[in-house]
């Protein structure tokens, strides 16, 4: 599956996000945040394969995917930054209906959330990184 369609469907779906980009977007994140908050950027993070399955010639494995959906929100409205917890509150719901259970176009498997943390949190942006999970499935011809 590709980062494009999570990105997609987070553009389309989250009206609270300003900004949804992906990791080259997430590099120059800093710079370009002014009254662009919140926003979100969609960042591959690992693949694990499963052994083959198949007894026969026919490679078949099944691979989890995890992507980071790395928020980023003002932190400018009080100086405890519980306003901007209360706002990020508010925009992984309205991600966690957009994702979670979701099967992507042409894939058979659920969306999953695989946990979340905070990245960073300063006098100007708290960064917070959910991660989800789904299985692909790989087969050779």
């Amino acid at each position: 599956m590709q980062a494009q369609m999570l990105i997609n469907r987070l553009e389309a779906e989250c009206a609270l996000l300003k900004t949804v980009g992906g990791a080259a977007d997430f590099a120059a994140a800093e710079q370009s945040l002014r009254n662009k908050t919140p926003a979100a950027y969609v960042v591959p993070l690992t693949e694990t394969a499963r052994p083959n399955s198949s007894a026969t010639l026919v490679v078949r494995q099944q691979v989890t995917q995890q992507f980071g959906v790395i928020f980023a929100l003002s932190n400018l409205r009080d100086s405890r930054g519980e306003k901007a917890l209360e706002d990020l509150h508010q925009v992984r719901q309205q991600v966690f209906e957009k994702l979670l259970g979701w099967a992507p176009p042409g894939e058979q498997s659920l969306m999953e959330f695989g946990g979340g943390r905070l990245l960073e949190m300063d006098n100007q942006v708290v960064w917070w990184q959910d991660e989800f999970l789904i299985d692909i499935q790989l087969r050779s011809n």
